[in-house]
């Protein structure tokens, strides 16, 4: 039954739509609606419509090899799924489940196509928040790898910060430590001695030592807050890591109860069987 064009006023996306292009697109569009835990479509599924959520969240998620789920989006009002699948005409790629109390609306392939062939512009409008959330979907995807924070931070240096974190490395060797002993105590000895071209107290050697203090210590507080900055990328990763691994626990639960489910039902059938032969 075709919806409301009014109900697309609710959307930021598609209140811009002319009146005309708006209620050519809401007589193509059904209202669904789906309780929490029930899904909206499964992998595998034809993919023969596009969807968009009016009210309630919705989960949008995959598994990997292992068997894993990784949820790519929790989809709010306004928000479009069910794209890939749509435009390509292939099966669905992920699965989709209400969270809560969910309203969403369907548009099929065919009733897409002749809306797109009817108001080109106004199908580009539709198409460019679909592009926004699978922008949203790799992002999420390339995040779900746990990351080294070395290599992070390696990629973002340049000569500079190198140069920033390689000359406290240095200076705070016992190369360096020996270096400069060696250095003062050539001086002053030379100075005492053989040529005086420094004469105690060492007015020349106090403006070099004073020199190198203060671009050492420009040099310390800069490697100081390029650590800083590693440490908030190592604890965004270990963040993002502990995520994903309760990601992975509450998944595994939801595996057990869904298999004791299917245990207990087993065993149910079993005692029916039995009851049924025993008589």
């Amino acid at each position: 039954m075709p919806v409301d064009a009014a109900i697309l006023e609710e959307f930021k996306h598609l209140k811009q739509l002319h009146p005309k292009e708006k209620a050519a697109l809401a007589d193509k569009m059904e209202l669904l609606r789906f309780g929490p835990g029930e899904a909206v479509f499964n992998f595998g599924d034809p993919g023969d419509a596009l969807f968009i959520v009016r009210r309630g969240e919705v989960e949008i998620f995959v598994e990997n090899d292992q068997g894993e789920k990784i949820v790519l989006e929790v989809s709010r009002p306004g928000a479009v799924f069910g794209e890939i699948s749509l435009l390509d005409n292939g099966p669905r790629t992920a699965w989709v489940t209400a969270l809560s109390d969910a309203e969403v609306l369907r548009l099929d392939r065919q009733h897409f196509e002749e809306y797109v062939r009817q108001y080109p512009p106004a199908a580009l409008n539709l198409l460019s928040v679909v592009a926004g959330r699978l922008r949203k979907s790799d992002d999420v995807i390339r995040h779900t790898v746990t990351r080294n924070a070395n290599d992070v931070t390696a990629q973002q240096e340049t000569l500079w910060t190198r140069l920033a974190d390689a000359v406290p490395a240095i200076t705070g060797s016992v190369g360096s430590l020996a270096i400069h002993a060696l250095f003062l105590g050539s001086w002053i000895v030379l100075n005492l001695t053989v040529a005086a071209f420094d004469r105690f107290p060492f007015q020349f050697l106090s403006v070099i030592i004073s020199l190198e203090a203060i671009f050492l210590t420009l040099f310390v507080l800069t490697s100081q807050n390029r650590q800083r900055a590693r440490d908030q990328i190592r604890s965004d990763i270990e963040f993002e890591s502990a995520m994903n691994a309760e990601l992975k626990i509450a998944y595994l639960h939801e595996k057990l109860d869904r298999l004791a489910e299917s245990h207990y039902e087993a065993l149910e059938n079993t005692k029916k069987l039995l009851g049924e032969g025993k008589k």
